[in-house]
């Protein structure tokens, strides 16, 4: 996954800042749904790229061991284009 990627690019204490796409989003639900939350809209230009829409509970569920400071689920500039703006800092006791 990722996010244990991330943990090992962190310094002790690092700071994460990242967005991720809501389940609030417009195009949420739309296309040919390969696991739960992950869709590929066949019709949009990046076609062969799969789309996973997180809602909060996710967040929290992928960032153990990560102190979330602010997660935030927003509309960007395109209406209907809702993103979580996450600040998080990698907590130190998940270093050994």
């Amino acid at each position: 996954m990722a996010c244990g990627e991330i943990k090992k690019c962190l310094r002790m204490s690092g700071y994460l800042l990242c967005t991720l796409i809501s389940r609030q989003h417009s195009k949420y639900g739309l296309g040919r749904e390969i696991e739960e939350g992950t869709y590929i809209i066949e019709d949009e230009i990046e076609k062969n790229h799969p789309h996973h829409y997180f809602h909060r509970g996710e967040i929290k569920q992928y960032f153990v061991g990560f102190n979330l400071i602010n997660c935030e689920d927003n509309e960007q500039q395109l209406p209907g284009s809702f993103h979580w703006h996450i600040l998080a800092r990698l907590e130190a006791k998940d270093f050994t």
